[in-house]
């Protein structure tokens, strides 16, 4: 489950940067942080913090992407588009 999660908030390659890649282009693959986060389920991992992800070792624009993806599922957000896909996360709200 973890896995899937962690695949569904990664970002791929933004745009066509010709020289080196700026921090808003790069690649964020977080299927990479999987084996820093072993030994969490789901429910722990919507209970980490910063904190405990800094020890673990996660650089820091990978905790930063991962805190808030946790967030959105604390308030109800769900993924509803195809597995990997970054912009498949819905807002809760009443069925359409």
């Amino acid at each position: 489950e973890i896995e899937t999660f962690l695949a569904n908030t990664s970002r791929p390659k933004m745009g066509q940067a010709k020289a080196k890649q700026s921090a808003g282009k790069k690649i964020i693959d977080m299927s990479k942080q999987s084996s820093r986060l072993e030994g969490l389920d789901m429910a722990a991992l919507l209970r980490t913090t910063g904190a405990d992800l800094k020890t673990r070792g996660l650089p820091v624009q990978e905790r930063k992407r991962l805190l808030r993806f946790v967030d959105k599922v604390r308030q109800g957000y769900v993924h509803e588009g195809k597995p990997g896909d970054w912009k498949g996360w819905r807002a809760p709200g009443p069925e359409r």
